[in-house]
């Protein structure tokens, strides 16, 4: 292939800038993948606990509906890396016959960590500022550290933290970012040492303070054992978004329990999570962001849609603009 045509650093290390970098580094680009957690994937992890076990709570599962994302899951079922979702779902008040499930395995963060192999990935590597020069865009880290220089910068991240990173380099752009909205969610995670005898292993109940509950043994590939992860309604969690966590769990419990119609006993393990940026409520309607002039590019779910494929999708879109944008007309087309 040569020497790479651009050097590109993507800020955020979820799938939106994971299908993105992987998209330029197949086109030859050499991409740096800068992420602020222990590993990528943002929302779509899995949180293991030595003693309880392993519970997703971000993400839950994924849909696919446009034919670039379904080829990628349906790699993903066939290398192990997912499979499609069998639990007994209750959707009261919800039309029946949803999409297949996709759930990833053996934790929803094989999804993302499939898609970073081969990718040079910087973790706890919080992007603080970007700085343009004569020769180039430069990152500063958190720890003072200033990395570069690149020919472009894509951000992929939450829209709010978006708005914040590009204002001071591109208030236009920044602009455009903050058209769209995005709600926390408050999630519960939860074990019993003895089995609850619950008539359903998931529910995407009508409720007004929860919003889905999945029992993680009943997924493939998972440790046995009573795991619950809860996750609230948007119009809760802003409500309650600076709630203490006894006072999250208490209500997630007793709304698990209404749900399920029966009364539950004090979980032997319980931790909250507070996702700030959950969930996309009002999206731009755009594949991405991009300023050619500048070389600088953003992307996320928050362009496309609140779901999963939306995120994957607009990150591999987002990286046709930024390849366009580098490399002359006859030689744009990004396989």
């Amino acid at each position: 292939m040569g020497q790479p045509k651009s050097r590109i650093a993507i800020v955020g290390g979820g799938l939106s800038g994971l299908s993105c970098a992987q998209r330029l580094q197949a086109a030859g680009h050499a991409v740096e993948v800068f992420d602020k957690g222990r590993g990528p994937g943002g929302r779509i992890c899995t949180r293991h606990d030595a003693e309880a076990g392993d519970f997703d709570h971000g993400a839950q599962f994924v849909t696919t509906r446009e034919p670039e994302f379904e080829a990628w899951v349906s790699e993903l079922v066939l290398q192990g890396h997912a499979v499609q979702a069998t639990w007994r779902l209750r959707r009261p008040g919800r039309v029946a016959g949803a999409p297949a499930r996709f759930v990833g395995t053996p934790g929803m963060s094989a999804l993302p960590a499939a898609l970073a192999v081969g990718l040079t990935v910087h973790r706890r590597a919080r992007v603080t500022a970007l700085d343009r020069q004569t020769g180039g865009w430069w990152l500063q880290l958190d720890d003072q550290a200033r990395v570069g220089p690149f020919e472009a910068v894509v951000v992929a991240i939450p829209a709010p933290q978006a708005v914040e990173l590009l204002t001071p380099v591109a208030p236009a752009l920044a602009a455009r970012a903050g058209d769209a909205e995005m709600a926390p969610c408050w999630a519960l995670m939860a074990a019993w040492d003895e089995g609850l005898g619950l008539a359903s292993d998931a529910w995407e109940p009508d409720h007004g303070v929860l919003a889905w509950a999945a029992r993680e043994g009943a997924k493939a590939g998972r440790k046995p054992g009573e795991r619950w992860v809860l996750h609230a309604t948007a119009a809760w969690s802003v409500a309650h978004l600076e709630d203490q966590p006894d006072g999250v769990e208490a209500a997630l419990l007793d709304a698990l329990a209404e749900v399920a119609g029966q009364p539950l006993p004090a979980p032997s393990h319980v931790r909250t999570h507070r996702w700030r940026h959950a969930r996309v409520t009002r999206p731009l309607g755009v594949d991405g962001l991009m300023a050619p002039d500048l070389g600088l590019a953003a992307c996320g779910d928050w362009c496309l849609g609140s779901r999963v494929e939306d995120a994957w999708l607009s990150g591999w879109r987002t990286a046709q603009l930024v390849h366009e944008a580098l490399l002359p007309a006859p030689a744009r087309r990004v396989g």
